[in-house]
Parts: C-alpha cells; structure tokens; sequence
C-alpha cells in the first residue's frame, strides 16, 4: 500500500491517508537515509531535532514513528502535526498563495527552532511560535 501511495501525488495521497499514516510518512522521513541533503534538513528534522523542538527524548518520537507509543502528548501531537503540514494545513490556497507547501512546511521548521533559540520553556511555547508565525503569514498575506 505505501509504495501505491508513493506513486500517487502528494496531495492525492494526503487525502486517501488516515492523520496516523501522515503522521507516520512525516517521521519517516525525518529519520530517511540522505538526511544530510540541506534541502531536506529544511522541512524535515532529524529525530534528536525533532524531539528537541517538543521537549522530548529520542527515543519518545522512534516510538511514536514505530507505533510501540500510540499514546502521545496532546502539544507533542500539534508540533509534529504543524511542522508536517497536516494541521494547519500547509497547502491552504487561499492562505498561502506567495509560496508552495514545501516553504511552508520550512517556514514552520524555522519558527519552531527560532522559539527554542529564544528561550521556549515547553512545548506549549513551540506550538504558540509556529501558529503566530502562521498568522502574521496570513496577515502579510491578505494586508
């Protein structure tokens, strides 16, 4: 079935994936081989980076990727959601017609890490940055 999925465009696949196979397509590739790429460093964060960004261990998101931890932090759930673009949405036309879902996605990425450069205290603090720079998007966007 993946590898069907991975025939198939990318937003027609979004909308034939359940959240939890999205979810588990976004780990996936943070932890691909060739993860050194800088342009796949931009939208997908390594596992170390990615448990950094939601207060976690590693070893909590290799669970989580490989399923043996189906029960995940609420705020833990909305960074990874965020940062894949699942929720919010990075391909909302009508939001973000200035750049592609693979910007958004970066521009997300960057908010997040930019948060826990300043100081973010939890990952309620990470969750609050990516969504604010989500509306002064939207903001410059429609004036």
């Amino acid at each position: 079935m993946e590898r069907q999925i991975m025939g198939i465009s990318h937003a027609r696949a979004s909308l034939e994936q359940s959240i939890s196979e999205r979810i588990s397509e976004f780990l996936r590739r943070c932890n691909k081989r060739g993860h050194s790429h800088p342009l796949h460093q931009k939208q997908f964060p390594n596992y170390t980076r990615l448990a950094k960004l939601c207060f976690c261990n590693k070893s909590t998101i290799t669970r989580i990727a490989t399923g043996e931890q189906s029960k995940v932090d609420k705020e833990t759930l909305d960074v990874i959601c965020a940062l894949s673009g699942i929720s919010p949405p990075a391909s909302l036309k009508k939001l973000f017609l200035h750049c592609d879902d693979m910007q958004e996605r970066q521009r997300r990425l960057e908010d997040a890490e930019e948060a826990v450069k300043n100081g973010a205290n939890s990952v309620g603090d990470v969750i609050d940055a990516i969504m604010f720079g989500i509306q002064q998007r939207v903001k410059e966007l429609h004036g």
